[in-house]
C-alpha cells in the first residue's frame, strides 16, 4: 500500500498518524467503557447486596418500606443507566473511529490519485449523536445512585 511512488514522506507521516489516531481511539473506547462499567456496577450492585444484608439483620432497625423500596428501584435504574451509558460511549467512539479511518483513506486516495473520498463529516456527527446521550445516561446513573443511597439512609433508623 505505501509502496506506490507517489507517497512523499508527509504523506506517509500523515497517514501512520491517522491510523495510529484510529487504533488508539479504539483502545480508549475499550478502557472507558470497562473502567466506567466496573466502577459503577460495583457501586450499585454492591449497595443492593448491602441493603439485602442488612435487611437480614432488622432487630432493632426502624425501617421505612417505601424509603427502602425508591433505594432499590434507584440502584437498580441506577444500574441500567450504567449500562445504557457504557453501550452510547462505545457506538459514539466507534462512529469517531470509523471517522478516523476514513480520514486515513483519504489520504491515500490524495497520494494516489483517487477521488472518491469518504465525507467525514457523516461518521463524526453520528459519534455526537451518541455521545450527548451517553454523558446523559452516565449523570443520571450517578444522580440515581445518589438518590438510592441518601432514601437507604434515611429509610433505616437505629
Amino acid at each position: 500500500m505505501l509502496s506506490n511512488n507517489n507517497l512523499n514522506n508527509v504523506n506517509i507521516v500523515k497517514l501512520t498518524h491517522a491510523y495510529q489516531d484510529a487504533q488508539q481511539r479504539m483502545e480508549h473506547v475499550s478502557n472507558l467503557a470497562t473502567l466506567w462499567l466496573r466502577s459503577m456496577i460495583f457501586l450499585g450492585g454492591g449497595s443492593i447486596v448491602s441493603l439485602f444484608t442488612l435487611l437480614g439483620n432488622v432487630k432493632g432497625l426502624t425501617i421505612n418500606h417505601y424509603g427502602l423500596w425508591i433505594a432499590f428501584a434507584s440502584m437498580a435504574a441506577s444500574l441500567c443507566a450504567t449500562m445504557l451509558a457504557t453501550l452510547f460511549w462505545f457506538l459514539s467512539q466507534d462512529h469517531y473511529r470509523t471517522a478516523d479511518y476514513q480520514w486515513a483513506e483519504n489520504i491515500y486516495k490524495d497520494v494516489t490519485g483517487r477521488d472518491d473520498h469518504f465525507d467525514l463529516n457523516v461518521a463524526d456527527q453520528a459519534g455526537d449523536r451518541w455521545y450527548i446521550p451517553a454523558l446523559i445516561a452516565a449523570a443520571s446513573a450517578l444522580v440515581l445512585f445518589i438518590v438510592g443511597s441518601t432514601a437507604a439512609l434515611v429509610a433505616v433508623r437505629p
